[in-house]
Formats: structure tokens, C-alpha cells, sequence
């Protein structure tokens, strides 16, 4: 379980930087980005935003996750796709029983 939250948070980690980050054979998580606005019917400005989406269809393996994985924990890329098929069945168990799933903030 801790190996999972540590997964799930370098996913948040690298929404930062990146707009896309795929979990392979599960799906990709998908940054939006919204520009600085006012609010509607006032005069106050909300700063510009990003909203999480995930998309089910972007299954196939970027490298993207895979590769942050293993330097970060120090395995190889392999190894790395095995933990992270592992995650995904984790993920997939989530859902079945909470029907939902949160990425750490």
C-alpha cells in the first residue's frame, strides 16, 4: 500500500510538469488548462487553473511514468512496468469497491 501512495503521488508530480501522464494499460490522466477569469457576475478574478480528467482510451505506455518510476525508485525499466501493472490492478480493485479514485494534492 505505501509503494501505491508513492506511485500515486509521483503521478501528481508530474502533472506539473507534463499535461499528460499515462498509466499503462489503465488509462491517462489529463491536465485542462483554464485561463485567469472573472467570476460571473462579479468582479472577482480567479487565477488561471489546471483540471485533472482522465482519459480511459490513452492505455498504450508513453514511457513517461514508467521512466520516472525507475529513477526514482531506483529499479529497472522492466521492473518498473511489473510494479506499475501491479498499481494498475490496484487501481482497478479501487474502483470496484469505492467506485472512485483521488490523486494525492
Amino acid at each position: 500500500m505505501f509503494k501505491y501512495n508513492q506511485i500515486t503521488q509521483l503521478i501528481s508530480e508530474l502533472l506539473y510538469k507534463h499535461d499528460c501522464v499515462i498509466v499503462p494499460n489503465l488509462g491517462g490522466f489529463v491536465a485542462q488548462h483554464y485561463a485567469s477569469h472573472f467570476s460571473s457576475g462579479s468582479s472577482l478574478l480567479l487565477p488561471p487553473t489546471k483540471q485533472i480528467l482522465f482519459n480511459k482510451n490513452l492505455k498504450h505506455n508513453d514511457g513517461l511514468l514508467v521512466s520516472a518510476y525507475a529513477d526514482k525508485f531506483l529499479v529497472d525499466y522492466n521492473d518498473a512496468v511489473a510494479q506499475l501493472e501491479d498499481y494498475k490492478a490496484y487501481i482497478v480493485s479501487l474502483l470496484e469497491v469505492k467506485k472512485r479514485f483521488e490523486l494525492a494534492q
